[in-house]
């Protein structure tokens, strides 16, 4: 089965799972500029994200891409507090969630 991408100039995008830190072993020595993942705080084992910075490099030395990781997540799971932790995050970010109902609305409207 196929678990990449391959653009048309020779990159590639990868796709792979990687549930434990004992599974880190088929990522350690790869070099990826971008890592990205889904609802981090469902992650069971938060080291596997730590874990990933360790592969956050380009294998081409004059690559001007500037090196990302991103996760999504939402409010609970295993890594909730973890995330909360590493982020210094408290209540509700302004300007990422949208506006937030703090009260009930009284006017019946």
């Amino acid at each position: 089965m196929k678990n990449y991408w391959e653009f048309p100039w020779g990159e590639t995008l990868e796709f792979s799972y990687f549930d434990t830190p004992d599974q880190f072993g088929l990522y350690q020595g790869k070099a990826y500029v971008w890592i990205g993942a889904e609802e981090l705080q469902l992650w069971e084992h938060f080291e596997c994200y730590l874990l990933l910075f360790s592969c956050l490099r380009s294998p081409i030395p004059e690559h001007i891409l500037p090196r990302k990781i991103r996760f999504t997540c939402n409010p609970s799971g295993p890594s909730h507090s973890h995330i909360k932790h590493r982020f210094k995050l408290q209540g509700v970010p302004k300007g990422i969630s949208g506006p937030c109902i703090e009260e009930n609305d009284k006017s019946g409207g």
